[in-house]
């Protein structure tokens, strides 16, 4: 199977040397190692093939010596290798699977009549000029012995046949697994693309709400806001189509939705980061921390008489990147005022569960004076040399 993959390559290969070369090298790598493992199959059916007659003949009254044994049974063994491509040949030519797997059963019979004869004819002339074997006295006699090699033959010609068609089997399996995989990881990836861009009218909405309240009472910083906003969806936009952002992407663009909700709050929203430098070149979801922030402002500070707190926080620990946001607002009771989950909290925790599966968490950490909200996922960062860009180009092919 490998051999055909590589002379498939060859059909397709640019008519360069050193590709020709590498190639050619492939070729003659496979095959040869093709070629010591069937030398080993068939010397170890061989061997086992000695012993069984070594020993049947011990009870009889010719003993067998060893070196007649191996040399008789290894010989018919190499005899059968160097006509099992034909049997694999028809093995491929008339397969056991319906609709005609009748037909292909009696095609089999009568080649696996035809590869027994063979090689016992073979293996007798053989034998007989290494002078290991006599002809049979009587044709009775020699036709005794057709029907032993016919004994041996048969079932191997079917062993052949079979162990073939397995292997057939198995990498049909294998090719349909691997589309199966491919068609799951695209209908994934729609499914990822569907929900990030859900975050986008939902983060317009509330953006332009925060506009909206300081048209009238400070028109002044509605208008600073109109242009942070502008600012602010030129950057999103930008990576619109990225599943997977560098954490310092993302932080600039928390930065730039905080600096809007800041004019809002005027001074009453303080903003704290607290982030490892090991951390911002890990791997995020695209706009996964402005609903975080979001949330934060909303169902904390919001309800909060006086100033608020919000910090930002990134860490690695172990193998995992932990992200905290932390507000010092209002806070929940979890038994009087359960944590209802929005648009984007619910969109959030489906892009991360689809992204890194069991490998994430999402939760609340919900205390009387804030709430804190924590994820974990694996730690990791964009390969050296590769820019943003094309890890983005990476993400979505």
């Amino acid at each position: 199977m490998r051999l055909f993959e590589l002379f498939l390559d060859a059909a397709r290969i640019n008519p360069w040397r050193t590709q020709r070369t590498e190639l050619f090298r492939k070729l003659r790598t496979a095959h040869w190692r093709s070629v010591f493992w069937a030398l080993v199959a068939w010397s170890a059916y061989g061997l086992i093939s000695a012993v069984i007659s070594r020993f049947l003949a011990s009870t009889s009254s010719k003993p067998l010596t060893w070196p007649s044994a191996i040399g008789a049974e290894c010989g018919y063994a190499y005899i059968a290798a160097l006509l099992s491509p034909a049997a694999i040949r028809l093995a491929d030519r008339f397969r056991i699977e319906p609709p005609n797997w009748l037909r292909n059963v009696s095609v089999h019979a009568v080649a696996s009549v035809a590869f027994s004869v063979t090689a016992y004819l073979i293996w007798q002339v053989a034998m007989y000029l290494a002078g290991a074997q006599e002809w049979a006295p009587t044709l009775t006699a020699e036709l005794q012995r057709l029907a032993w090699g016919l004994s041996d033959g048969g079932p191997l010609y079917w062993v052949i046949v079979f162990v073939h068609n397995a292997g057939h089997y198995y990498r049909r399996y294998e090719i349909s697994a691997a589309k199966a995989a491919d068609l799951n990881a695209q209908l994934a990836q729609a499914q990822l693309q569907s929900l990030k861009m859900q975050l986008h009218p939902h983060f317009l909405f509330n953006a332009l709400h925060s506009i909206s309240e300081l048209i009238h009472a400070d028109p002044g910083a509605a208008e600073r806001m109109v242009v942070a906003l502008s600012h602010l969806l030129r950057r999103s936009l930008a990576n619109s189509s990225a599943l997977e952002v560098p954490l310092e992407h993302e932080l600039e663009l928390t930065g730039l939705y905080l600096d809007i909700e800041k004019m809002r709050f005027d001074e009453r929203l303080c903003v704290t980061w607290r982030v490892a430098e090991e951390t911002k070149g890990a791997l995020v979801p695209n706009l996964i921390l402005q609903p975080l922030v979001e949330n934060a402002i909303k169902h904390g500070i919001s309800r909060r008489p006086g100033s608020g707190e919000i910090a930002v926080e990134a860490a690695k620990q172990g193998g995992l990147l932990v992200i905290t946001i932390r507000d010092n607002g209002a806070g929940f009771d979890a038994q009087k005022r359960p944590l209802a989950e929005g648009v984007g909290l619910k969109t959030t925790r489906a892009r991360l569960e689809k992204l890194y599966g069991a490998r994430q968490s999402f939760h609340f950490v919900l205390r009387p004076n804030g709430t804190e909200a924590v994820i974990r996922l694996p730690f990791r960062v964009a390969p050296q040399g590769v820019t943003h860009h094309e890890h983005v180009a990476s993400a979505n092919s």
